[in-house]
């Protein structure tokens, strides 16, 4: 029988059950599944436990009993004894509140000394505890609810710290790292929630949701220790959520999802007892509200990271700065650093059919050209600044190419994008809660070889291009002559009085 069969034949609680069980006065098989298999003689055991409970026998007497330690006959007679000890006692407590009745005695000048003398003639005896907390079993979609919104935290937090720290657009990466990005969510959770457990009992999306987790002992309930946490957490994620491990995730949930309901025991709610605090309604409210904020915090934190660090009137040197770490930050593939005066230092090789583009001995790029015809990636040209008392004021390059061979230039659209966002997206008058960000970089997009220009945040931008035989696809210049040509002009200027 399952424990769910158990206490609908019993009438106890499973967290009664389990401490039976702990306190060694049943020992239930194992199924080949894991989990507990009670015979018709644990549940015998458990129906003598409960009447012998009722009547007020010792958990101590019923081990005796059990070991053959102690008769029946025995227990009741010290129970028959305590009984009139408890009426004598019921006696007394009955005449003392009478007496404070017909005093019409008030809490505020109550004398309590002579009500206490007429008490001590009474051995006081001790009003024996429940062996465990009564419970109510917890529907599967609550608990999982809770857990997902715990995970939601704790993914959150290294999303932050990608963002923030790493400079890592999480949004833009292969799928294969969103697995990587769950495995590190569970070892924060790991090491996190048996910690919470131990201090409160529960977590955030469990607290919302009217969830507690707690131990059963001898002297009731406590909260679990460290280990007992984490030995929890950790069959949580091994088989409650099978490592996110697609398809077979879904079939550990689902699996959980039909032990739940049937009443059986989750294996790693084996030195433990899930309650709920309550069911008010007000935590649904509560809970679409966490998830609105960790959505919040989520959304904020990847426009701030889209934003450029130094802002205001800056120097060439915070450009610089704002440049690399923007290109960093949305994987450009330019091949090279930007240095403080404008070139580059070449730090990855450009590979292509033709040519092959590297640095020499003192950082410039150089054109290595093959004897094929084909894809030519293109240099990086030098920027140009000017500065006004210290203050930049201007960014520009120029950029010349011709021939017949194909030419690459999704280096020079990067450019232009990731300039405008280091200087644009510095001016105070762009926001971080806003897709300011978003319509510089869409403004600074070269979708044709018309070029583009427009004003944003007291800075013009514009792209002057001239064309002689070729045509832009996507990010690529077909020639359509024996000998064509292109000339860019790319600058942004702050319009100053």
């Amino acid at each position: 029988m399952t424990i769910g069969e158990v206490e609908n034949i019993t009438g106890l609680d499973r967290a009664n059950i389990r401490f039976y069980e702990k306190e060694g006065l049943l020992s239930p098989l194992r199924g080949g599944n894991g989990y507990r298999d009670y015979s018709r003689a644990d549940v015998d055991t458990l129906l003598k436990i409960k009447l012998l409970r009722s009547l007020g026998i010792s958990l101590a007497q019923i081990k005796s009993l059990e070991a053959g330690e102690l008769s029946l006959a025995a227990a009741l007679g010290d129970r028959i004894e305590n009984n009139a000890h408890e009426r004598y006692r019921l006696q007394v407590s009955d005449m003392v509140c009478r007496s404070l009745e017909v005093n019409h005695e008030d809490y505020s000048t109550l004398d309590p000394q002579p009500y206490l003398r007429q008490l001590s003639a009474d051995p006081a005896a001790a009003v024996p505890r429940e062996d465990s907390v009564s419970v109510q079993n917890i529907g599967p979609w609550r608990r999982y609810f809770a857990r997902m919104l715990d995970i939601s935290i704790y993914t959150v937090i290294w999303y932050v710290f990608l963002e923030l720290v790493l400079r890592v657009s999480v949004f833009s990466r292969q799928v294969i790292w969103e697995y990587v990005d769950t495995f590190i969510a569970f070892g924060f959770m790991l090491f996190i929630e048996p910690l919470m457990l131990k201090l409160w009992g529960t977590t955030p999306g469990k607290w919302i949701l009217g969830i507690r987790v707690y131990a059963v002992s001898s002297g009731g309930s406590r909260r679990l220790t460290y280990a007992e946490g984490l030995r929890r957490t950790w069959g949580v994620i091994v088989r409650g959520l099978g490592f996110n491990v697609p398809i077979y995730s879904i079939w550990r949930l689902w699996q959980s999802r039909k032990a739940v309901l049937a009443g059986e025991e989750l294996p790693w709610d084996e030195e433990c007892v899930v309650s709920p605090l309550d069911s008010r309604r007000w935590r649904v409210a509560a809970y679409l509200g966490a998830a609105l904020v960790l959505g919040f915090a989520l959304s904020i934190t990847v426009l701030r990271s889209q934003m450029p660090r130094h802002r205001g009137a800056i120097t060439q040197e915070e450009f610089v700065e704002n440049f690399n770490d923007l290109a960093k930050y949305f994987d450009c593939q330019l091949g090279g650093t930007l240095l403080t005066d404008g070139t580059w230092r070449m730090d990855k090789t450009y590979l292509g059919n033709s040519q092959i583009t590297v640095s020499d001995s003192a950082g410039e790029p150089v054109i290595v050209t093959g004897d094929d015809g084909g894809y030519t990636p293109s240099p990086l040209p030098q920027l140009s600044f000017k500065t006004l008392d210290g203050e930049l004021v201007g960014v520009s390059f120029d950029y010349n190419v011709s021939g017949s061979a194909f030419v690459g230039i999704l280096d020079i659209m990067q450019m232009m994008q990731i300039s405008a966002g280091a200087f644009v997206g510095a001016q105070p008058e762009v926001r971080v809660i806003s897709d300011d960000m978003a319509i510089i970089m869409e403004n600074s997009a070269l979708n044709s070889l018309e070029g583009f220009s427009y004003e944003m945040a007291g800075v013009t931008v514009a792209c002057d291009i001239d064309n002689s035989g070729y045509d832009l696809i996507v990010s690529t210049l077909m020639p359509t002559a024996e000998l064509s040509s292109l000339s860019l002009s790319f600058s942004m200027e702050k319009n100053v009085l």
